[in-house]
């Protein structure tokens, strides 16, 4: 049996894909976000850029290396930014991590990487590996708990790591 398309690097690794309608409503900036985090930001493309990173986070709970052009426009007209000039292989790492760790105190997330998130994830893990579930299972159920427990749900392989090396103790 094949694993169902969740929980595959392909589709947990790539932003949502929004329609227009849900454009509107996804990529909606709230007064909140603006007031809190936008105005420390400088630059109108890094407002772009980081709001778009917030707007995915709020769908998806994680942040991504890539972003869509529809997206990244239709922010990019709302900010008045010349729309050439956006491509998100230009932001830049270290731009990104600190927008990152903004939207994750804003949103009161913790990082993947924190320690104490650390301990909470290996010891869920460890109860499925005492048990011997599934990969798949336990890749579902972690990236559940980790948005129960409002901690960044990390990329693919990164997720798929810590699983693989806990389950092979």
């Amino acid at each position: 049996m094949s694993r169902p398309a969740f929980l595959t690097r392909q589709f947990h690794d790539t932003p949502p894909e929004f329609t227009a309608i849900q454009r509107q409503r996804h990529l909606y900036i709230d007064t909140a976000f603006e007031e809190s985090v936008l105005s420390r930001v400088r630059g109108k493309t890094n407002k772009v850029y980081i709001t778009l990173a917030y707007c995915y986070f709020k769908a998806s709970y994680q942040f991504y290396d890539s972003a869509f052009k529809k997206d990244l426009h239709y922010l990019g007209r709302k900010f008045q930014v010349n729309l050439e000039s956006l491509d998100w292989d230009q932001y830049q790492r270290d731009t990104r991590n600190n927008h990152q760790q903004l939207i994750l105190d804003f949103m009161g997330f913790r990082s993947f990487t924190d320690k104490t998130a650390q301990e909470t994830i290996v010891e869920f893990v460890h109860r499925f590996a005492r048990v011997q579930k599934k990969f798949k299972e336990c890749f579902y159920q972690t990236a559940n708990k980790l948005r129960q427990e409002k901690i960044e749900i990390p990329a693919y392989d990164q997720l798929r790591n810590l699983i693989e090396s806990i389950y092979q103790d």
